[in-house]
């Protein structure tokens, strides 16, 4: 940011005290779209590639890159279906699913991105949700995310949890979904609850990732992280 001021560390700090201690580099803009953008931007430069992972009925952002990355909207009425440049997996969903466990969905990710990295089209990121909202409320099948990880690292692949839909105890007992999961991520999506109705977002991320997008090509939001905002967020915060 260009305007320094007491809310804004004070919103950043409440924020990263709930949050893994590798996620401590924090982007505020004014809302979840603009987060997925941001996200996808950090992961395209960190890896140096352009192709991107995405889960079956996901929804991340209303603009042209949050629609690519989004199987709801280019798959649903009106839409052209998946750009070139995005690999669509299957919906880990146990409950009428394409199949019935976790192993099962893993391994069928595992060879659709086998088959991308065949190709020389690696993967930069695969985005997900930790409860499919758009796709009907729907978990993903527990160990999924745990086990596809892994291979994940293996092929330099980063991990990024869209919980704009499920984030700030959205689910009850955990205070964020990628709780349930048990993964270390790489990237984080914040927005919706976040003001509890007042337009604030966030993308919240490694010192590695943070470090690499630091190219020159500076990112700035005019308003993204301005004092009301970043007061509104510390409040909501020490409210929940």
């Amino acid at each position: 940011t260009r305007y320094l001021y007491p809310e804004l560390t004070e919103a950043a700090e409440a924020l990263c005290s709930t949050l893994p201690g590798h996620l401590h580099k924090v982007f505020f803009v004014n809302s979840g779209s603009a987060a997925t953008d941001l996200a996808l931007r950090m992961a395209r430069i960190h890896t140096g590639r352009n192709d991107i992972a995405i889960l079956e009925n996901g929804y991340h952002g209303n603009t042209l890159p949050g629609i690519e990355v989004s199987d709801y909207k280019h798959s649903g009425k009106g839409g052209d279906g998946p750009p070139e440049h995005v690999l669509t997996l299957p919906l880990p969903k146990l409950f009428r699913g394409r199949f019935t466990s976790a192993r099962a969905y893993v391994a069928d990710a595992k060879q659709r991105i086998l088959e991308r990295i065949q190709a020389r089209r690696t993967p930069a990121a695969l985005i997900a949700e930790p409860v499919s909202g758009c796709g009907g409320q729907v978990p993903l099948a527990p160990g999924y995310l745990q086990a596809l990880l892994p291979f994940l690292r293996e092929h330099g692949i980063l991990l990024l949890m869209d919980e704009v839909q499920t984030g700030f105890g959205r689910l009850g007992t955990p205070f964020w979904g990628f709780e349930l999961h048990e993964v270390i991520h790489d990237i984080l999506i914040l927005g919706k609850p976040m003001g509890n109705g007042h337009p604030v977002a966030a993308v919240v991320t490694t010192e590695e990732v943070a470090d690499a997008f630091a190219n020159g090509m500076e990112f700035f939001s005019s308003f993204g992280g301005n004092p009301v905002s970043c007061a509104v967020t510390t409040e909501v915060l020490r409210i929940l």
